[in-house]
This record gives C-alpha cells, sequence and structure tokens, in this order.
C-alpha cells in the first residue's frame, strides 16, 4: 500500500508541474508584446517615433533593425524604453522605401513630411502585419491581423478586432519633368540625291542622323493616363558636294515640340507607355554654292525655312526606383509632309533616353 501512495505522489506531482508549466507558458505567450511588421518592400527601413518621455520631456525616434533577410521588423518593448507602452501604433508610408510607425499624438512631421505621408493603417501592440507593394511600384498597403484579441480604440472608448486590410490610394493628380539625351534619324532630306541627279560625277558626302537634347513634362490623372508637353532640338546634319563646276556645302537644322497623350501600364517599379499626338516642327535648311569653272566662282547662299504640323505616335519605358526618380527611354515617330522647297520628303525617328524627376 505504502508503495502505492509514494507513487500516487509521484504522479500527482507531475501533473502538477505540468499544468504549471503550461499555465506559465500561455501566460507569457499571452504577455508577449513584440509587434512584428512585415515589409516586401526590398529597400524599406522602419522607425519608431515615440510620445513623450517622463516629466514630458520629448524622446528621440527609433531605428527598428530588421531581420537578416531585409524584410521582417520586430518592435520589442525595450525599443520605448522610459516612454509608457501604448495600445496600439500608426503606420504611415514617406516615400522612398521609408516606413514610420509612431504612438498615438507623436509629432512625426520632422521624419515623415506631410507631402509625402501616407497613413496604412493601425496595428495593436503585439500583433502582427504585412505591408505589401500594388502592382504600380508606388502605392503600399497594410494587412493587419489582431494580436490576442487586441482592439483599436474607436469613438467614446469602444473597440473593435482588426482583422481588416487598410491601403493608401494611388495617386489621382500627379506631375513629372523628364530631360533627355538622344539620336534623330533623318530619312531623305539634304541628301546626296538631288546633287548627283544634276552631276553624276560630283563628290558628295551627307549625314543622315544627329544628336540632341530634350524637355518634357507631363501630367497624369491616373496611374494609367497622362498628357504630356516636350521640346526637342537635334542641332544640325551637314552636306559637301565637290565637282570640276561646283564647291556646295549645307546645312539643315531641325526641332520640334509635341503635345501627346500617354496610356500607362504599371508593373512593379516598371511602367510602358504609347503615346499619340500632333508634333510641330520647324526646319531651316542653309546652302552655300559656288558655280562656276577654273578659278571662277561665283558663291550664292540660299535659306529656307519649313514649319508645319503632323501627327506623331511613340512608345518607350520608365524604370522607377524611387517615388521622385525615374529613368526611361523612348522613342517618336513623325512625318514633315513633302516640302516642295526641298522636293524631299523627312520620316523623322527620334529617340530618347530620359531622366524624369
Amino acid at each position: 500500500m505504502t508503495q502505492h501512495r509514494k507513487l500516487y505522489r509521484i504522479l500527482s506531482l507531475a501533473t502538477f508541474a505540468l499544468m504549471f508549466l503550461s499555465a506559465a507558458s500561455v501566460l507569457a505567450a499571452g504577455d508577449d508584446k513584440t509587434t512584428t511588421i512585415t515589409i516586401t518592400d526590398p529597400n524599406a527601413s522602419l522607425l519608431l517615433v515615440l510620445g513623450k518621455g517622463p516629466k514630458g520631456t520629448t524622446l528621440p525616434p527609433v531605428t527598428v533593425p530588421p531581420s537578416q533577410d531585409g524584410h521582417q521588423f520586430k518592435i520589442d518593448p525595450q525599443l520605448f524604453g522610459s516612454a509608457p507602452l501604448p495600445s496600439g501604433l500608426t503606420t504611415y508610408d514617406c516615400g522612398g522605401g521609408k516606413f514610420v510607425v509612431a504612438v498615438q499624438g507623436a509629432n512625426i512631421d520632422d521624419v515623415c513630411p506631410k507631402e509625402n505621408r501616407k497613413e496604412l493603417g493601425y496595428i495593436p501592440l503585439g500583433g502582427s502585419g504585412t505591408i505589401s507593394t500594388l502592382p504600380d511600384g508606388i502605392t503600399h498597403q497594410q494587412t493587419v491581423t489582431s494580436g490576442g484579441g487586441a482592439t483599436q480604440p474607436g469613438r467614446g472608448g469602444v473597440g473593435h478586432a482588426i482583422t481588416e486590410s487598410v491601403s493608401t490610394k494611388p495617386r489621382l493628380f500627379w506631375e513629372q519633368v523628364g530631360v533627355g539625351l538622344g539620336a534623330k534619324k533623318f530619312s531623305s532630306v539634304n541628301n546626296c540625291s538631288s546633287i548627283l541627279s544634276v552631276i553624276p560625277g560630283a563628290a558628295c558626302r551627307a549625314q543622315d542622323n544627329s544628336s540632341g537634347f530634350g524637355v518634357e513634362g507631363a501630367v497624369g490623372f491616373t496611374p494609367y493616363v497622362a498628357a504630356s508637353v516636350g521640346y526637342f532640338n537635334f542641332g544640325s546634319i551637314h552636306r559637301m558636294a565637290t565637282a570640276p563646276t561646283l564647291a556646295e556645302n549645307s546645312s539643315f537644322h531641325t526641332q520640334f515640340e509635341t503635345i501627346t497623350g500617354r496610356a500607362i501600364l504599371p508593373i512593379g517599379r516598371f511602367s510602358f507607355f504609347a503615346d499619340g499626338g500632333v508634333a510641330f516642327w520647324q526646319n531651316h535648311l542653309k546652302e552655300n554654292q559656288g558655280v562656276g569653272s577654273g578659278s571662277t566662282f561665283t558663291t550664292v547662299t540660299t535659306s529656307f525655312n519649313i514649319n508645319g504640323t503632323s501627327p506623331t505616335v511613340g512608345g518607350g519605358f520608365q524604370y522607377n526606383p524611387c517615388r521622385h526618380f525615374g529613368v526611361g527611354a523612348d522613342v517618336k515617330y513623325f512625318h514633315a509632309k513633302k516640302a516642295p522647297a526641298l522636293n524631299e520628303s523627312d520620316l523623322e525617328a527620334v529617340a530618347m533616353f530620359n531622366f524624369r524627376f
């Protein structure tokens, strides 16, 4: 009987110890106030902005260290230092991969300016959430799940459990300005055909491409539609011809302006677009011709200004490493109608490499 009693006591003590450890682990888990935020943006950083400390002192913001993969940020209660633990935190997208999480009532203007700030939502202390990037590569969305039944404070002290998705609205109105360098291809303007048709034996050399610059501005009305205006100047191409009775050199200068509508397809940090509109072009031809024989030449200088309008189409892509900067390339085509003064047709083909801000 004594052995049975000893065995019974041992089993009772073991059962009590197991129950105690289980209860302790549950209490410890329920008391865990570490808040976990996962951010899919590869360039993300997270800053914790605290409220007032003891005696109303202003506490400096704290950088939340990322995990080894750079995507998960754990806000340990120790990061709050002497500040009281809040019931929850509000997250903000500050642009350029910078995110801020702040206690209620904290001033974040210095670290997250209002003009760039988007509020993503509320996350309870000890909860977890994910901030993901939408297909436009700029807008972020936060999905929050409550931790241990935590609630978000509501009006009149009433709270509700959080199992919601909060997202920033896409930018319905935006603007950008770009500058670029490019090359221009001429199809048949100021070439040697007009010289050789008159003097077949003439030695002639002509350029058919040039380089230049462009400035372009765009205003967007949704992430998918925009209007743009641009100015492009591609300098001059030159032609030189010699023959026993001819010495000729000429230059052809071109510039043009465009007004186009733009359809945009955003895919992550890339955007692909197609343009269509009107081009206003101005061409200037200057010819210096010396005609004669032997040592007697008469030089005649002739200038033509040929201006006009025509439809233009184009397309390209842009890569946006951050909210306020992009780099891309595009091609524009327009057809300058046949000019009687030149008796030639000029197909303008322009390729631009752009920086946009």
